[in-house]
């Protein structure tokens, strides 16, 4: 009975499909996949997944939506479900044949927005036969050997909220097996992608250093970033009160030059310790100054002389009159001596005994 429903199987399903001819094995998280190509039967297809695999395209995207029962579906890098490109660098036509149809579980077909010609990257792996799809999508391959076990493994996958599964599953690399195209020459794989990106980063580093330490150099405007307007108002008042400080400085600066002219002689302020030469005019100057200085201490010398001449002549005539004041003046009389003292009181006390008598 096994033979039976198994010659069945085969003459209803896998009989009808025509041979494959290219071999691609993807290491996932979830285990290895086997993909059998049909590269006659869609050679655009097949071409885009082949040279997309050499260029490391498929490493680590993400399987973004997972159908228990219907389909798992990844090729897209950034893991979201709308990017992805193909080789060509537009959309590429659908290729439908009679013989490939979603009549069983493991098959390989390219993944659209539900319109047709629109196969970029993005690619799926039904988990069951699914009839509906037929001219639909793509078919350029299928799940062979024992690895159709690990695809049956999404339907176990506890899975939450747009269609993505709660331990998010992805593909490690790709290793192609059998390659049905040898002209293929791969544009450029992710890792030299990734190693040509920074050093372009590097350099761009290294010349903004250079740049920023060069004199004079100018900063770029273009990287700067202004939050609020209001900041831009407050810069523009502080310039103007600058400006305003500006012009009161200029206008004391011009006050000092005009006294300092008049004063002194002009002087280089940015050599404060050096003696300059002196000018014709500053000689001129400074002769003027000097015969100014000594026609004034002559004057001066002059007017002492004065004053000390009239001090003189006031001091005799004070001396004069003093005398004459003097002479003037009564003397005071003389002490009394002791002989003179003695007679007068002889005399007093013979004159009191002739009143007694």
């Amino acid at each position: 009975e096994r033979q039976l429903t198994m010659s069945a199987h085969i003459s209803g399903g896998y009989a009808k499909e025509p041979p494959t001819y290219g071999k691609v094995l993807l290491h996932t998280t979830i285990g290895d996949i086997d993909i059998e190509l049909w590269p006659k039967q869609a050679p655009k297809a097949c071409r885009n997944f082949v040279q997309l695999v050499m260029e490391e395209y498929y490493n680590d995207s993400v399987f973004h939506r997972v159908i228990p029962n219907f389909m798992v579906q990844t090729g897209d890098p950034t893991g979201v479900g709308d990017g992805g490109e193909s080789i060509y660098g537009i959309p590429f036509k659908d290729e439908f044949h009679s013989r490939l149809t979603f009549s069983h579980r493991g098959i390989v077909a390219m993944a659209n927005a539900d319109k047709a010609n629109d196969n970029q990257s993005q690619f799926f792996i039904t988990l069951d036969k699914t009839p509906w799809l037929n001219r639909k999508h793509t078919i350029f391959g299928k799940v062979t050997g024992n690895t159709i076990y690990n695809v049956l493994k999404f339907n176990d996958l506890q899975i939450g909220t747009d269609d993505k599964s709660v331990l998010t599953q992805k593909i490690l690399s790709v290793e192609i097996l059998l390659n049905p195209f040898e002209d293929i020459e791969p544009r450029m794989t992710k890792t030299q992608r990734v190693r040509l990106e920074q050093q372009s980063k590097q350099k761009e580093e290294i010349q903004a250093h250079v740049q920023r330490k060069q004199p004079g150099a100018k900063k770029d405007c273009k990287l700067l970033a202004f939050e609020d307007d209001d900041d831009d108002e407050d810069f523009d008042k502080e310039e103007e009160e600058d400006g305003d400080d500006d012009e009161h400085a200029a206008a004391a600066g011009k006050i000092a030059q005009e006294t300092s002219k008049k004063r002194s002689p002009e002087k280089d302020a940015s050599k404060p310790k050096t003696v300059q030469k002196k000018t014709n005019d500053d000689k001129d100057f400074l002769k003027s100054f000097k015969a100014g200085f000594l026609t004034a201490n002559k004057n001066k010398n002059n007017k002492n002389k004065n004053k000390n001449q009239n001090q003189k002549g006031g001091n005799k005539s004070n001396n004069s009159s003093n005398k004459n004041k003097n002479k003037n003046k009564p003397k005071p009389k003389p002490a009394p001596t002791a002989s003179a003292a003695a007679k007068e009181q002889d005399t007093q006390i013979t004159n009191n005994n002739k009143k007694e008598q």
